[in-house]
């Protein structure tokens, strides 16, 4: 099927539209595609950014935890070990340098009276016991007589024993021969001025006691507070797992870093029950202990998870209020834009059934001077080919095309640059040529503001015609095809115009037919009519060019006017015309003689007319 200019134009629009995408609904709804995005992408990064902060939060708390805890112990322990340096130098001053003799004092009463004041106003937890240099108790501020209890199978004594070069200060986990269960026993040795052992003097604390003031400290679900020796072993530990302690973890991640530096933070699969944790460790100052605080990582992000929740909520409930209004938006856009297609179908149906079917061929020119479009009757018009005559094709192109094929008739280069210059210069033309098969073709040219023009081309030959008809109808008898009295008249004044300029002279001869009434009476009205243009045409055929005849059918009163520069010329052609008219007419298969009953009657002027007449 041929395509029609609303098709052309409609393709054209659609290539515009794709060439440019900027469908309005694609546009609308990749706006709210975006919009989306951004709010989840938004939303992302705020969940993410609070869970750092969560995250720094807990650590953050983990660590004042354990600073915290490491003072407060570096503070009890110290008082701790104070007292027993008090008592050793106490000791010293004695003078005792044998352990003999540091055996024979220290175990007499008054020395347990002594302990006991010196540990007044302290835990009953944080005994003092005082070990000869074979590891037998000879006192002890909590009992007296003492029991008999020994430390010499006891590492940290042995230690003691074998290695002068010990330190003075050993702190242990063991297992309590005074109560049941751990203590954790600071042991410090007491030593002669020459480097002998004398004895040791210890106090044990129960990993209760830490546990209790961890427990105050209530850091929340999934939180512990352990007590480790440097070596790894756990000492205390809350909650309380009594597997867990005297453990060793010297294996342990937080016991790697700690060997590294005397506190940091990690994040840890825990060894004690296998979660995963946050954790913060710190070293005391004073002593070979560390404070390690941890908290799961699910009790951290606890807080952050309800936040999270409420964040994704509400961009959830953003985005379906904006996804909804969204899909309302198109829904209705849509059904208007269809709607405005169905419209728009309809009037291009309508528009191209009256384009291609208007008698004018129909043409849109761009500003290249290349075709945008056509309308069938343009093809037909000159037989053109589509494959040919396509959108694209420029317009001198066209016309080359034309004068190939014999439907332009002249210069088609000079017509194409002249239209070219008339659309340059914004002017309408309008203009009739005529074709090589004779028809005339009548070319409208209008510019476009934008560029370009629409061109109309209509075959005017028929309107010519009857234009030419009508004119002739207007001036000629219908019947003798004789000029009539209007134009009779318009070419006497026009001679007598003349005559008047030039001084020559005018003959006119009225010329009548006698009888003519009988012969309609008789004979019928056909046959008058024949008559009378029989009569006018053997009149036609007296006169020269420069002569002119007019004549009525109406009031049977042919005239004949001939133009002479001398006077007795219309006496020789009056006549001529007699005998002319004189022969018989043939009418109807009846001979009517025109003479003598019925001879031509000539009525002759009384003088030639002159230009004053």
């Amino acid at each position: 099927m041929q395509e029609t200019i609303s098709e052309a134009a409609h393709h054209r629009d659609s290539d515009a539209a794709k060439a440019n995408g900027r469908n309005p609904l694609n546009l609308l709804i990749l706006g709210g595609i975006l919009l989306i995005a951004a709010i989840a992408i938004g939303t992302s990064f705020t969940i993410v950014s609070f869970r750092q902060r969560a995250m720094l939060n807990s650590e953050r708390e983990l660590q004042n935890t354990v600073l915290l805890l490491t003072r407060h112990f570096d503070r009890e322990l110290g008082y701790i070990d104070a007292v027993q340096r008090d008592l050793i130098e106490h000791m010293k001053l004695t003078g005792l340098a044998t352990p003999e003799a540091f055996k024979r004092q220290i175990s007499r009463e008054d020395a347990h009276v002594t302990l006991q004041t010196l540990v007044s106003g302290a835990s009953g937890t944080a005994r003092i016991n005082i070990f000869d240099a074979d590891g037998q108790l000879i006192n002890s501020s909590t009992s007296w007589p003492v029991l008999p209890v020994t430390i010499a199978d006891r590492d940290y004594f042995k230690r003691f024993k074998s290695d002068p070069s010990s330190p003075e200060v050993v702190v242990s986990l063991v297992h309590s021969r005074f109560a049941r269960g751990w203590a954790a026993v600071i042991a410090r040795k007491i030593v002669a001025p020459d480097g002998t052992l004398l004895g040791v003097v210890s106090r044990g604390v129960s990993p209760a006691s830490f546990e209790t003031f961890f427990e105050s400290l209530a850091l929340g679900d999934g939180a512990a507070i352990s007590l480790l020796h440097r070596d790894g072993t756990m000492l205390a530990r809350y909650p309380h797992i009594e597997q867990m302690i005297g453990q060793n973890f010297s294996a342990a991640p937080v016991q790697k870093l700690l060997r590294q530096t005397d506190h940091g933070s990690i994040r840890v699969q825990s060894p004690v029950d296998g979660q995963d944790r946050l954790a913060s460790a710190r070293m005391l100052s004073q002593f070979p202990l560390s404070v390690i605080a941890t908290v799961k990582v699910s009790t951290a992000l606890a807080d952050w998870r309800e936040q999270t929740r409420s964040l994704v909520g509400a961009a959830g409930l953003s985005a379906l209020v904006i996804a909804l209004t969204l899909f309302l938006i198109v829904r209705k856009l849509s059904a208007q834009h269809q709607d405005a297609e169905r419209r728009l179908a309809l009037e291009k149906e309508r528009l191209d059934t009256a384009v291609n079917n208007m008698s004018q061929g129909l043409l849109l020119y761009d500003e290249n001077a290349r075709i945008v479009l056509f309308n069938q009757r343009y093809l037909d018009m000159y037989g053109l080919s589509r494959d040919v005559v396509k959108p694209g094709l420029h317009f001198c192109d066209l016309l080359a095309y034309r004068k190939r094929i014999g439907s332009f008739k002249g210069d088609a280069e000079a017509f194409c640059e002249r239209t070219l210059r008339n659309v340059a210069a914004k002017k309408a033309t309008h203009n009739i040529i005529e074709t090589p098969d004779g028809r005339e073709i009548e070319i409208g040219n209008q510019p476009l503001k934008s560029g370009g023009w629409v061109a109309t081309q209509e075959d005017i030959t028929e309107r010519r015609r009857a234009e030419r008809q009508i004119t002739h109808l207007a001036h000629y008898d219908a019947l003798t095809d004789l000029p009539n009295r209007v134009l009779f008249r318009e070419q006497l004044e026009h001679e007598l115009e003349r005559i008047r300029r030039s001084g020559e002279q005018l003959a006119m001869l009225y010329i009548d037919i006698d009888e003519f009434k009988s012969v309609n009476d008789s004979l019928g009205h056909p046959v008058g009519d024949e008559l009378l243009k029989a009569v006018a045409g053997r009149l036609r055929g007296c006169v020269r060019d420069t002569d002119f005849v007019a004549g009525s059918a109406a009031t049977n009163s042919p005239s004949c006017r001939p133009a002479s520069p001398a006077p007795a010329m219309p006496w020789s052609w009056s006549s001529a015309s007699t005998t002319r008219s004189a022969s018989p007419i043939n009418a109807s298969d009846t001979t009517s003689p025109a003479t003598p009953a019925s001879a031509s009657r000539w009525r002759r002027m009384t003088a030639p007319i002159s230009t004053s007449s």
